[in-house]
This record gives C-alpha cells, sequence and structure tokens, in this order.
C-alpha cells in the first residue's frame, strides 16, 4: 500500500471510522487481508492508555492543522450550528 489513514466520522451519528487504503488494483486483496489482520489484532487486545493518548494527540493536532482556512473554518462553524445550534471553539473541544 502507497497510503493508509482512517476516517472518523463526526456529526449526529457519531463512530463510523473507515480505513482508507491505496494500493495497485492487484494487491487489493492481500491489502485487505493486512488490514483485517490489524483490526482484529485491535479488537482482541485494546490499546494501552499511551497509545490512546498519542491518538487524541494527533487527532487535536490534525483538527488544530485542517482548522488553519478560511474555507475550513466556516464548514467546521456551519456543521456545528446545525449538529449543535452551537459552535463548538477548538479549545473547548480539546478540553
Amino acid at each position: 500500500a502507497y497510503s493508509v489513514h482512517g476516517n472518523l466520522m463526526e456529526g449526529l451519528e457519531r463512530g463510523s471510522y473507515s480505513i482508507y487504503l491505496g494500493c495497485a488494483p492487484a494487491k487489493a486483496e492481500e491489502a485487505k487481508i493486512g488490514i483485517r489482520k490489524v483490526l482484529e489484532s485491535v479488537a482482541k487486545k485494546a490499546p494501552s492508555s499511551a497509545e490512546i493518548k498519542r491518538a487524541q494527540a494527533y487527532a487535536l493536532g490534525r483538527r488544530a492543522m485542517d482548522l488553519q482556512s478560511d474555507a475550513s473554518i466556516a464548514a467546521h462553524a456551519g456543521l456545528q450550528v446545525l449538529y449543535r445550534d452551537a459552535v463548538t471553539h477548538a479549545d473547548e473541544m480539546a478540553a
């Protein structure tokens, strides 16, 4: 695979998570098997508290980077108003 990342779907129906994996078509089945093995491993042995803290820090950092353009800020605020009838600022989300 030349690219692998996860996507957390936020909104009214939170909790949906997807995994994107980019690879050559000939490698697709092998890539699916590999991702399934990783997911099964995580399901059997939960992440440690250190891993969870690292993931939280990454998510907060990623969000801060994502909210650096006017368009991103407007989209975030619009979705917040639509979903929650209020805007949650980045510092509130971090807390």
